[in-house]
């Protein structure tokens, strides 16, 4: 029997292809997932079994199949994406949403079999997403209350894959290793000695090599703050005694929200009444608390080491991010120790009110480097420890790009927002290749790629899409339609990274704005995606590479951010009167005085 679920779809932004250990006979929607997996090919990369729906003409089936997939891949196995054969290009469209929510009273575990068990309302009603076992399903849930009276309802294994660090390898960790009593240990695998001493009033990590940056912040907390120790602790040990006891079944772990205060999620889903259901979470409020200082194995040092110091072996090159990586989610294949990394990327993971974190480096290197050599050519890409040689398997590493949500970027769109409410233009929303137009908050980037590793381009300019130097969060373009009596206009702004220090005040990155109007608005995609690539080539400033005139399938132009009287008219603030002089220059117009 078909099943009565209505959905459209979208390109998916990233596309992800797996090898000959995950294929699906005709399209497929990943559905839910269904519990921790013992894996017995590989004990240091448990799997979760994911459930997944074959479309037939549209449609769903009302049956499901499953799938073993490793747990530090569930960033490329979103719920909502469209499988085909070993490949996913395509993802349901869900509602986007942001809550405000109370991660210290405001929320419990729940479960259909658990509500049923006592007599409770049902988390969400089945008729808009319906499960396999129905009112005898097992999967913990995060029941949140809305300020509206309502609830928002996360999957704890989503709310796991997305909000518990930002490596896939920070995840595999804490679900695959004790926390003590081995000689490999969560501790062990995460946090590798300081080179400096303790600060009382800082919180210090330094990382070991195959983590994230953006891993700090969760992995301060871990170290210095109990409730997170102990949120992240009871992973391991949920998981450990279900497999003493029956390693053949699922195991159904209640993973809870690891710091307690008011919080945002951004998140996709199905409403229901005044309540939520989050089927994929794309963003967090960082926790407030002491200051981070941040160092790695591997770091920079102030000063050199000095001659009688020991020479390092020679490390293995990076492979970069290629047209169509292949990677083994199944989770049953083991990577060679002498291959490369290759870096694939989740969706994009916008960080609200990012902590500010602080770099710091050791005096003086204790061994010199041994450089880098090539490792072998490999096939496929393993996400667990790498053991042995001669498999043709590299190693992967998995991490969401994260965006910081504020800047002169966000004031830009304030401002197309402030003359939206004013009624001077008609609407505004932003756009992605993920979610399409979308007027929701907070708004989301189009992340810019990568160069590949070959690719012949300056320092300067390969180093663009990154908003730091330690490239821990991804620069994004905004981009926003405005809908005017003639037709729509885009604008573009290009997020900047800051000058100086953190907490320097000394202002951002300076770029130009883009307007643009195309004659077709099918070309929108290939126009941005020819656009984006001008962008990253130039550093951000077009008029290195001739500009863009002439090159947009419509009319396009840049315009600057320092325009117009010093005095402006009263209630026009200056990134309004930017907005209306850029719409202006490509050939329409707006009245500021309109109440």
């Amino acid at each position: 029997m078909p099943l009565s679920f209505q959905y459209t779809t979208r390109p998916r932004s990233k596309i992800v292809c797996s090898d000959d250990s995950f294929r699906l006979n005709g399209p497929h929607m990943a559905w839910w997932q269904c519990g921790f997996k013992k894996n017995y090919s590989d004990d240091t990369q448990p799997t979760v079994l994911m459930a997944f729906r074959k479309i037939d003409r549209g449609t769903l089936a009302d049956k499901v199949v499953y799938h073993e997939l490793s747990v530090a891949a569930l960033g490329q196995v979103r719920l909502g994406s469209i499988w085909q054969d070993r490949e996913c290009t395509s993802q349901a469209v869900f509602e986007a949403r942001t809550f405000d929510v109370d991660f210290t009273n405001g929320w419990r575990f729940t479960s259909f079999k658990e509500a049923s068990k006592q007599g409770l309302t049902a988390p969400f009603p089945q008729e808009i997403y319906p499960l396999e076992y129905k009112s005898a399903d097992m999967n913990w849930l995060l029941e949140f209350d809305l300020p509206t009276g309502g609830k928002l309802i996360i999957p704890c294994i989503e709310f796991f894959a997305r909000c518990y660090g930002s490596s896939g390898e920070l995840r595999r960790i804490l679900a695959a290793y004790t926390w003590e009593g081995h000689a490999e240990t969560v501790k062990a695998k995460c946090f590798a000695p300081l080179d400096t001493e303790e600060i009382p009033g800082v919180w210090q990590v330094r990382l070991q090599p195959r983590l994230r940056n953006r891993d700090a912040v969760f992995l301060a907390h871990v170290k210095y703050d109990p409730y997170t120790e102990l949120a992240a602790k009871r992973i391991h040990s949920q998981i450990q005694v279900a497999f003493e006891k029956n390693s053949s079944r699922p195991i159904f772990a209640q993973i809870a929200p690891w710091f307690k205060g008011s919080t945002k999620l951004i998140v996709e889903g199905i409403a229901f009444g005044n309540s939520f259901l989050a089927l994929r979470v794309n963003g967090m409020e960082d926790p407030s608390g002491d200051d981070v200082e941040r160092s790695r194995v591997g770091g920079k040092a102030k000063n050199p080491a000095p001659e009688s110091a020991k020479t390092r072996a020679p490390g293995f090159r990076p492979r970069m991010q290629t047209p169509r990586p292949i990677i083994n989610l199944a989770g049953n294949r083991i990577a060679d120790r002498d291959a490369g990394t290759v870096e694939f990327e989740d969706d994009d993971f916008v960080t609200i009110n990012p902590r500010p974190i602080k770099d710091v480096q050791a005096e003086q290197a204790k061994t010199k480097s041994g450089g880098s050599r090539h490792g072998p050519e490999t096939t496929t890409s393993s996400l667990g420890e790498a053991r042995g040689a001669g498999k043709g398997v590299g190693q992967a590493s998995i991490h969401a790009p994260e965006f910081p949500s504020n800047g002169w970027l966000r004031d830009m769109w304030d401002a197309m927002i402030a003359l939206q409410k004013r009624k001077v233009i008609d609407a505004v929303d932003w756009y992605t290749y993920q979610h399409g137009f979308s007027a929701s908050m907070p708004i989301m980037l189009i992340t810019v790629p990568e160069f590949k590793k070959n690719d012949e381009v300056e320092t300067r300019v390969k180093s663009f899409p990154f908003l730091d130097r330690e490239k821990t969060l991804r620069r994004g373009i905004l981009v926003a339609r405005i809908q005017l009596s003639d037709g729509p206009v885009y604008i573009v702004e290009i997020a900047r990274s800051p000058i100086g220090s953190a907490s320097s005040g000394e202002g951002e990155q300076s770029f130009q704005g883009i307007v643009f109007r195309l004659s077709d608005e099918k070309d929108l995609n290939s126009w941005l995606r020819e656009l984006i690539d001008l962008i990253r080539r130039s550093a951000g400033v077009l008029s290195r590479i001739g500009g863009i005139e002439g090159k947009c399938p419509g009319v396009a132009m840049t315009f600057p951010h320092n325009a117009g009287p010093k005095q402006l008219a009263k209630g026009v603030t200056r990134c309004e009167y930017i907005v209306a002089a850029a719409i202006h220059d490509i050939g329409s117009e707006i009245n500021l005085d309109v109440a």
